[in-house]
């Protein structure tokens, strides 16, 4: 058993470093063996929303459930898998465990079953989606053999996500980047001067100003200047850093590397500093005959 259920966090584990993926908990401990997991979404800290899961217009997201049929009873299980998002009373199931064509598990199987789910496109009923959150529950299902099932095995917690106009989906992408950039460059200015300085910091303080008007245009439901705010704030971001590089073509990671070295050499010369004093307060009196 215990191979099998480190089987499971394998296979999650590998599905998390191919596509940005995160966890469902469920929502009733039926059995601890299933697990699920959502992949195609990106969590943004949102100016509307907050900080959720975020999906953009007419893409694919997959869910992905691993089940460790250890504590199956004897005989064979007919499983269906479905994922339901909240603007549809129907379930979308998988291919190979639907119930026209159900999944047969035995004891101490483990199986791992997808679910792919077109998003709509920000048109006609859907136009207004991306001003509110939505939701999605997945769920397992046993019953007879290829036929729908009202009895589910066990199912996931509800949980909340945000469906993302193109603007939205690169704007809040552009911010992130910006933030973290401005983030980075902020302590790496106050180390001294240096060449450029005086035009990164510029940079910097105009990166943050359109970031901020990013916030305000995104709060205002103005997702198409938002954007563009954000991508000026990242390009005034990479602007500072490339300042800070004397105008050449070193990248972000080369300023930031930079910057942590001038820090480091700084704890350096301290501690050798607060050694070198300390040496010289322990170290034996030399007596005079």
């Amino acid at each position: 058993m215990k191979h099998k259920k480190i089987a499971s966090i394998l296979a999650i584990t590998v599905l998390s470093l191919t596509v940005p993926f995160f966890s469902i908990p469920r929502a009733h401990a039926f059995d601890d063996n299933i697990q699920y997991a959502m992949a195609g979404f990106q969590t943004y800290s949102d100016p509307l929303f907050g900080t959720l899961p975020t999906a953009r217009e007419g893409s694919t997201v997959t869910l992905t459930v691993i089940i460790d049929a250890s504590d199956f009873g004897t005989g064979q299980q007919n499983v269906t898998v479905g994922l339901k998002p909240s603007w549809t009373t129907t379930w979308t199931n998988a291919t190979n465990a639907d119930t026209d064509s159900t999944l047969a598990i035995t004891r101490n199987q483990v199986v791992s079953v997808t679910v792919s789910l077109a998003l709509p496109t920000l048109t006609g009923a859907f136009a207004n989606f991306n001003l509110q959150t939505h939701s999605w529950q997945a769920r397992v299902w046993t019953g007879a053999l290829n036929a729908p099932s009202t009895s589910f095995h066990d199912q996931s917690a509800t949980t909340t996500f945000a469906l993302y106009s193109n603007d939205q989906a690169d704007g809040l992408a552009a911010r992130e980047q910006a933030n973290e950039r401005i983030s980075y460059l902020t302590p790496v200015l106050g180390f001294g001067f240096a060449p450029g300085q005086a035009k990164a910091a510029s940079d910097l303080a105009q990166a943050q100003a359109e970031r901020d008007l990013g916030n305000t245009n995104y709060a205002a439901r103005n997702f198409a200047a938002a954007r563009a705010n954000y991508q000026n704030a990242l390009n005034l971001a990479n602007s500072a850093a490339s300042a800070l590089s004397g105008g050449d073509a070193a990248t972000f990671t080369n300023v930031l590397l930079g910057g942590i070295g001038i820090f480091l050499l700084g704890v350096g010369v301290f501690i050798a500093g607060f050694g070198g004093f300390w040496y010289a307060l322990r170290r034996p009196k030399m007596k005079v005959a």
